[in-house]
């Protein structure tokens, strides 16, 4: 009677254990797939500031979607670094960008460790973020898929400065790119040239 109950429970172990093994299955095939992703965004799509690659995890399915039909169509950027995400773009194709944000659902959020700010530095950047940024981004800097503003809370401070000056300089959001980002351009360079954006940076890194 023992051994038939020992039996019994060994079997609905395995059954309810297919599907761990399932998962562990396909999280291990997704990595290998989109290994050339993960080379310069980081194992667990964390970020990689040496070869200036942003952390993947966490972000917007939107968001990243959008992101990769502007590499694939030229628009994104007009810098070096674009150029080899347009190659890299290249050997993803569309079919696989639902396994790809699957992939990247799987992985942990981690955030940088914030650098040391005053207390006042945080209150200028929090007043800043809340007059310029907040409409769009969102007041807790989680972004907005209606009017096509990522989330910006997840996002490195090196990264958020990056994007901030190709905007700034116009070599982000040209005549070619989407229409939000063409709005960000015109927005950024129509702000305060006394607009200490090193504090919006710190309030969001914070």
């Amino acid at each position: 009677m023992i051994s038939r109950f020992l039996q019994i429970m060994f079997v609905m172990q395995l059954v309810y254990s297919f599907p761990l093994l399932a998962q562990t299955v396909d999280k291990e095939s997704l990595l290998h797939k989109f290994s050339f992703c993960l080379v310069c965004h980081g194992y667990q799509a964390q970020g990689n500031t040496t070869v200036l690659a942003p952390p993947l995890a966490g972000i917007e399915p939107w968001y990243l979607s959008s992101s990769l039909a502007a590499y694939r169509a030229g628009t994104r950027h007009t810098s070096a670094k674009a150029l080899e995400m347009q190659a890299a773009v290249r050997m993803l194709d569309e079919s696989d960008e639902p396994q790809l944000m699957a992939l990247l659902a799987q992985m942990p959020t981690v955030r940088e460790e914030a650098e040391a700010a005053s207390i006042q530095q945080l209150e200028r950047g929090a007043q800043g973020y809340a007059q310029y940024c907040a409409a769009c981004h969102g007041v807790e800097a989680e972004g907005n898929e209606l009017l096509a503003a990522p989330g910006l809370a997840r996002l490195s401070s090196w990264y958020l400065q990056s994007a901030w000056q190709a905007f700034r300089e116009g070599n982000r959001g040209d005549s070619q790119a989407s229409s939000a980002a063409q709005q960000m351009r015109q927005y950024s360079q129509s702000l305060p040239t006394d607009l200490a954006i090193e504090d919006v940076i710190a309030f969001l890194s914070n």
